[in-house]
């Protein structure tokens, strides 16, 4: 900082605004919503600020003598100046309408100061031997961010009935039930199971305004999908497989579906749990409407994975995705015991919560063929949020060719071959991993259809 040029302030709006408070304990409230302690120039004023937000708080009334003696209990009087220097505090006080313009004048005045302290941290980075231009980018935009974001600390709020007559547009469906517009999705599985091809699958169907499975997209959207661990060689051949063997697209259909994969980086991806990584991302979403982050584990390495303050700096940014307007489905891996990785704090604010898993009577020698099932489902109920199984198979020409058919379905068709072979009821039971009465009802229905053949 240059000696010769003092920090911005404006110590007269100080202490208008504390004077105005003094007059009239209501003057507190425009105070609060946009200023804390920190954004008073002098300390002697930090000081009385945070006293009166206490006294408020502590339901106090506030008037020169009662601040007095609380910042006396405190052990601030004499450090603010005495009971003369409180007294002064009203002299010459603007009118008390002018209370949120000279809280502004404070505020802007503190903004100035942190943008200037922060410039200057940012200077001396990037001075110093070896130096990285990606982080300092990174400081810089969380500059530019955190300005955007103080300057519109005012929160709005709205009355019911303006909120009811408010034209707020509907949700509309980007992959029709499950993924709305603004919809925040987590698809999961163990590892092996086929939630990338899937991911991609769906990725696909909402580039290209097409169909995958029982969902569809009723117009094509940009997507980015953001692969944090394969290589580009495999996330090729998996893409060209979705891609021929679903409906054929429109000549240039397929450049509103981009990716961003390691091998194709200078550098390592950046950690997504953090704001420099976030802000790396942000750059290639203009005109994106749903971002596909492929997997947690790689993208966001910070933090423990078990502790729910960490998916906090994530979560944060899934919700400021959101309010752009932008959807956003994370890929996840299930632990041991079949539940997503880590913290259940996860779940909170998504829309749907997939998880893939293998038929009890899964083969390895059959690749891609699992249950889908909604373990979260807003926004839809029914046959929609039924379980159902997936196959994927490809054929000469390495299409994916898929399959689906409802678990009901499936459970039928399986207790028939079995009853069929002579088992027991006790040991279709036992085989399907499902009740006696359970397999007894299976057992009827599938008489039923042989009588009806």
């Amino acid at each position: 900082m240059h000696a010769d040029r003092p920090l911005p302030h404006n110590v007269d709006a100080e202490r208008g605004m504390l004077g105005a408070i003094l007059l009239d304990n209501s003057a507190l409230n425009a105070a609060i919503e946009l200023l804390k302690p920190e954004d008073f120039f002098l300390e002697s004023h930090r000081r009385v600020f945070r006293c009166m937000v206490a006294m408020d708080e502590g339901g106090q009334p506030i008037d020169l003598l009662t601040l007095a003696s609380e910042l006396e209990r405190r052990g601030d009087l004499e450090a603010v100046g005495g009971s003369p220097y409180v007294s002064q505090l009203i002299d010459g006080v603007p009118r008390l309408t002018n209370v949120e313009h000279y809280a502004q004048l404070v505020r802007q005045a503190s903004l100035l100061r942190s943008y200037a302290h922060a410039g200057e941290a940012i200077r001396l980075a990037a001075l110093q031997q070896g130096a990285e231009p990606e982080k300092i980018l990174g400081s810089l935009r969380e500059l530019l961010d955190r300005g955007v974001v103080a300057t519109k600390r005012r929160l709005r709020a709205v009355s019911a009935e303006e909120l009811l007559q408010m034209n707020v547009p509907p949700r509309e469906m980007i992959l029709n039930p499950i993924l709305p517009t603004q919809g925040l999705v987590m698809l999961y599985s163990k590892r092996g199971v086929g939630k990338t091809f899937i991911a991609l699958a769906m990725a696909h169907a909402v580039a290209t305004g097409g169909r995958f499975l029982q969902w569809s997209a009723p117009k094509a959207r940009s997507v980015l999908y953001v692969d944090g661990e394969l290589p580009a060689t495999t996330l090729r051949e998996r893409l060209a497989a979705v891609i021929a063997g679903a409906e054929p697209t429109r000549i240039g259909g397929l450049k509103p579906l981009r990716l961003i994969t390691p091998d194709l980086q200078d550098y390592p991806l950046p950690d997504l749990a953090t704001r420099e990584g976030q802000l790396l991302i942000e750059a290639h979403l203009d005109g994106v409407e749903l971002i596909i982050l492929d997997n947690l584990s790689a993208l966001c390495r910070s933090g423990k994975e078990n502790e729910g303050e960490s998916w906090l700096p994530i979560q944060g940014w899934a919700l400021r995705l959101r309010q752009r307007g932008i959807s956003v489905l994370f890929e996840h891996h299930a632990g041991k015991g079949g539940a997503q990785r880590g913290t259940s704090r996860r779940e909170d604010v998504l829309d749907t919560v997939i998880v893939l898993r293998h038929p009890a009577d899964y083969s390895a020698w059959e690749g891609l063929r699992c249950e889908v099932h909604f373990e979260k489902c807003r926004g839809f109920l029914g046959a929609d949020a039924k379980s159902f199984e997936v196959r994927m198979e490809t054929n000469c020409d390495g299409a994916a060719i898929w399959t689906s058919r409802q678990l009901d379905d499936v459970m039928l068709a399986k207790a028939g071959e079995l009853f069929g072979e002579g088992l027991s009821i006790r040991l279709v039971a036992e085989e399907l991993g499902i009740s006696k009465s359970k397999a007894h009802r299976l057992k009827k229905r599938a008489e039923s259809f042989v009588g009806a053949e």
